[in-house]
């Protein structure tokens, strides 16, 4: 793992992901890549796809 957190922005939305921390609300684990996501993940604040998420950090 990176010593510094990568953190992912969706365009859409504005949706934040932080690897360090996951999204446990989406049951997506700490330390689950973006590319490590499941097919069928959408932003869980606006229903885009995971192609909708671009690194910012």
């Amino acid at each position: 793992m990176s010593l510094i957190p990568n953190i992912y922005m969706c365009r859409q939305c504005g949706y934040l992901y932080e690897t360090k921390k996951g999204d446990p609300e989406v049951n997506i684990p700490s330390g689950t890549e973006v590319a490590d996501f499941p097919e069928a993940w959408k932003c869980p604040d606006c229903g885009a796809s995971a192609d909708c998420l671009e690194e910012i950090l």
